[in-house]
């Protein structure tokens, strides 16, 4: 089958990346994963997540939104501007509530 306008979509692999600047958060995602039947990989910062999913085989990034360095809206960007991961699962994930950041919340 010839897919026009380059070439076709990568396929992403069976490990989740689980990406957050804290050891224990990290962790913890990454046992409860495990213990579902998960392949794990791990990174503590956006620079290494972004190496990561390069060089690994990755089906979807479990991704801190803040972190120092490159914050997780950063790597997701990094990773949507680029055309081998733009379609790769991301689920941004935070510790910090609404109130103590001053985030205004909606649900459209």
């Amino acid at each position: 089958m010839a897919i026009l306008g380059g070439d076709p979509p990568r396929q992403f692999g069976d490990c989740i990346l689980v990406v957050d600047d804290d050891a224990s958060t990290r962790a913890l995602y990454s046992r409860a994963l495990r213990r579902a039947g998960f392949g794990i990989l791990e990174a503590a910062d956006g620079a290494t997540a972004l190496a990561t999913v390069h060089t690994e085989s990755v089906s979807l990034v479990l991704l801190d939104n803040q972190m120092p360095g490159m914050s997780g809206r950063e790597v997701l960007r990094s990773l949507r501007s680029s055309e081998g991961t733009r379609t790769l699962p991301v689920i941004l994930v935070t510790g910090e509530t609404a109130r103590s950041n001053g985030l205004a919340l909606s649900c459209r």
